[in-house]
C-alpha cells in the first residue's frame, strides 16, 4: 500500500491526510488483501495485491485524491481499478460528486424516450446527448469502443484542471474504453449539463 499525503498543514490538508492515514487497515486481517491472499490459497494459486492513494489534483476548490488497485486473487484474470475521492480543499471533508450532473444528461435518445417525454425535454436530452458524444469521440476511441456510450450504466464524475472529468464506469470486458470523458469549463457552464443544486460555475 502506498500513500502520498498532501502538502501543508493548513486544515483542508490536515483533514485530508488524516482521511488518507485511515486507509491503512488496523490489523493484517482487516485489509482487502488479506482477503485476497486467502481466495488465492483456497484456488491452490498465488496471489498480488497493489494499492495505492495519490494526489492527482490539489488547486482550487477540491482536491482529488486517485486510489488505484491492482490485484490477483487466484481468479480467472488480474484486475485494476480506479476510483477517485474529491475532497473540498477548505474544510478537507469528502464531496459527493454523483448529483452534479443532471440525470437527463445520460439518457439516450431514441422512440423510447420519444414517447415518454415532452418535446422541449427530447430537444434537451438530444442536446446534452450531442454534447456528451462529441466529448467522447475527442478521445479517438477504438472501432471497439465507439459504441460505449450506449453501454454505460453509471459515470464517475470528477473535477479536473480543464473542467469535468466523467470516466465511465463499465463491465471488466469493456473496461480498455473506459477513458476521461472531458468537458471544458464553458461546456460545463453553458451546455445545461449541471443540476440545478450544482453550484461549480459561481
Amino acid at each position: 500500500v502506498e500513500i502520498a499525503l498532501f502538502p501543508g498543514e493548513d486544515p483542508g490538508a490536515t483533514a485530508i491526510n488524516e482521511w488518507l492515514r485511515d486507509q491503512f487497515p488496523g490489523r493484517p486481517q482487516d485489509a482487502p488483501y488479506f482477503y485476497c491472499s486467502r481466495l488465492a490459497l483456497g484456488a491452490g494459486r498465488t496471489s498480488y495485491w497493489y494499492q495505492s492513494f495519490r494526489p492527482e489534483m490539489t488547486r482550487g476548490r477540491w482536491a482529488v485524491v486517485e486510489e488505484r488497485n491492482d490485484y490477483y486473487c487466484g481468479g480467472a484474470y488480474p484486475d485494476v481499478t480506479t476510483i477517485w475521492h474529491v475532497f473540498d480543499r477548505e474544510t478537507g471533508a469528502l464531496v459527493d460528486t454523483s448529483g452534479w450532473i443532471r440525470p437527463d444528461a445520460f439518457l439516450q435518445p431514441g422512440e423510447e424516450i420519444a414517447t415518454i417525454l415532452e418535446d422541449e425535454d427530447r430537444d434537451r436530452v438530444q442536446r446534452l446527448w450531442n454534447l456528451m458524444n462529441t466529448a467522447y469521440m475527442r478521445t479517438n476511441p477504438p472501432a471497439d469502443c465507439v459504441d460505449l456510450m450506449r453501454e454505460v450504466g453509471a459515470w464517475s464524475v470528477r473535477p479536473v484542471d480543464a473542467g469535468l472529468a466523467l470516466v465511465p464506469e463499465t463491465a471488466h470486458a469493456s473496461r480498455v474504453c473506459a477513458v476521461d470523458i472531458i468537458l471544458g469549463w464553458g461546456e460545463v457552464c453553458e451546455g445545461g449539463i449541471l443540476d440545478a443544486g450544482a453550484r461549480l460555475c459561481s
